[in-house]
């Protein structure tokens, strides 16, 4: 980060992997960082995040040079998290949701039994997906294995609206 940090940086993480890409900022966080803005070309993109974006990204926004409050969505940290999701929602990331596909109705129980052993779950859907997850409803159809549009941690905030596919 300190390295490419200016240069168009981008940095992609996905559950456990937002903890860390956290715990990094905070560490860069001191005051001779945020005044060279370290990340000022740095984007950031968390997937079903077990780390709160909207904490980490105030941090980013320090280390961008940009203040202790964010004022606009550029170089805002981009989040995909489901509603099913209990990693990146209640109780872990407590982050907002940005999809809720589930076309097979499944209640809250029974998408966190999937998280823990199934073949796929709201947890492991994201990105460009795969075909179980059709199958176990947590994708549309073969048009729907693509990379879903993406939110930013700012407009979430700015909204509070459940992204509706």
């Amino acid at each position: 980060m300190k390295q490419y940090g200016q240069k168009d940086l981008f940095i992609g993480s996905h559950s456990r992997g937002t903890m860390t890409v956290g715990n990094a900022l905070r560490e860069l966080n001191t005051e001779e960082n945020r005044e060279k803005a370290l990340l000022s070309k740095t984007d950031i993109k968390m997937v079903g995040p077990a780390e709160n974006v909207s904490q980490v990204d105030k941090i980013l926004n320090q280390l961008q040079g940009l203040g202790d409050e964010r004022t606009n969505k550029e170089h805002s940290i981009r989040i995909e998290s489901h509603e099913g999701d209990m990693v990146g929602g209640f109780p872990i990331g407590n982050n907002p949701s940005t999809t809720n596909t589930n076309t097979h109705k499944k209640g809250n129980i029974s998408m966190i039994l999937d998280i823990f052993g199934d073949k796929s779950s709201s947890h492991n859907c994201y990105g460009l997906g795969q075909t179980q997850c059709i199958k176990d409803g947590y994708r549309k159809d073969k048009k729907d294995l693509y990379m879903h549009p993406e939110n930013t941690i700012f407009e979430l905030n700015n909204s509070n609206q459940l992204k509706k596919e």
